[in-house]
């Protein structure tokens, strides 16, 4: 259970944090925030492909 809160509270978290940010500040970092979430992206399907790794605790069922 605690492993679920913890997961939770990573993907969530970073989220409320755009409600104390100003605009400017999003507008200018939010450019690499799309690559990295893109390279995040590739760099995990690439791993699945070749196993690198193994997820053993999912945040969603179908995951």
């Amino acid at each position: 259970m605690l492993n679920k809160i913890i997961l939770w509270s990573s993907f969530l978290g970073p989220w409320l944090t755009l409600f104390f940010m100003k605009k400017d500040a999003i507008k200018r970092y939010m450019p690499v925030t799309v690559f990295t979430a893109l390279m995040a992206t590739i760099t995990s399907e690439i791993a699945y492909i070749f196993s690198w790794w193994k997820h053993t605790d999912v945040i969603v069922p179908w995951g």
